[in-house]
């Protein structure tokens, strides 16, 4: 919905915000992921608090029974919830066991990263593919179904008052 001008910027203030925050290798291993957890915690709050709105919205929106709808948010949050309470482990490097070479995994950010998601889910997909890159600093360029424009607005204004910066969400 938005002028390729305007896509254009918003990729730019993405790209921007990334380079300004990615201060090193582990650089997610600082205050700097401590930080996302507590804005997450603070969308997961929001959410839960906005669940009777955010419900409402959807299901006028795309004709969802209100009691998916509900479910839907509620799968959203408890996604935030598991993330925060799982990440730090999850987003350790790990070395590979193999016979000649040192080989390991490891999780750093690569830069803004493009969501594109279906009219379907309009929480919970968003939610479900984002809040992993998010956590690792990339910053994340929502593309919502067009049929519902807004719940989209709902997510932007939703991570604005959980305290993300603009280009980070």
């Amino acid at each position: 919905m938005h002028s390729d001008a305007e896509v254009e910027q918003k990729i730019q203030k993405a790209h921007t915000w990334f380079l300004k925050n990615k201060t090193g290798r582990t650089w997610w291993w600082t205050n700097a992921v401590e930080d996302r957890f507590e804005k997450l915690s603070n969308v997961h709050g929001l959410m839960l608090t906005r669940l009777p709105e955010y419900a409402e919205l959807m299901t006028k929106e795309m004709g969802k029974p209100l009691a998916q709808s509900e479910g839907e948010i509620m799968k959203s949050a408890g996604m935030i919830e598991w993330s925060i309470k799982h990440s730090l482990e999850l987003m350790r490097d790990r070395e590979l066991k193999t016979h000649q070479l040192k080989a390991f995994v490891t999780h750093d950010a690569v830069g803004p990263i493009l969501d594109i998601v279906p009219w379907n889910f309009p929480f919970w997909m968003p939610f479900k593919s984002m809040i992993p890159p998010l956590v690792l600093g990339n910053p994340i360029l929502l593309k919502h179904a067009p049929s519902t424009p807004l719940c989209a607005l709902a997510l932007e204004k939703l991570f604005i008052d959980a305290g993300f910066d603009e280009g980070e969400y």
